[in-house]
């Protein structure tokens, strides 16, 4: 399945993740790959350094936007940097 996370924000998509959760097999993950970075305060950089063509209309997700408890009750996360404004989030179903 693939989700357009430009498309959901917040709630909407930890909802949405919280529900895949039950859906997975016991090594199944998702992945989402988007402009990401760790934090909120290297986003705001990054639309600072950018602010020419930044969209500020648009849902960037940052890895601390994904740490809360009810993703973390279900997955491990990992962050890959993939490039100076992107990055793929991983998110590994737990085994209980």
């Amino acid at each position: 399945m693939i989700i357009n996370s430009s498309l959901m924000i917040g709630t909407t998509q930890r909802s949405l993740l919280d529900v895949l959760s039950g859906h997975l097999n016991k090594s199944g993950y998702i992945i989402i790959g988007d402009v990401m970075t760790r934090t909120k305060n290297d986003m705001d950089l990054l639309s600072l350094d950018n602010a020419k063509i930044w969209d500020n209309e648009e849902f960037y997700p940052t890895l601390d936007g994904y740490n809360n408890k009810v993703i973390q009750q279900h997955y491990d996360i990992e962050f890959l940097k993939v490039t100076f404004c992107s990055g793929l989030l991983i998110l590994m179903k737990k085994s209980n």
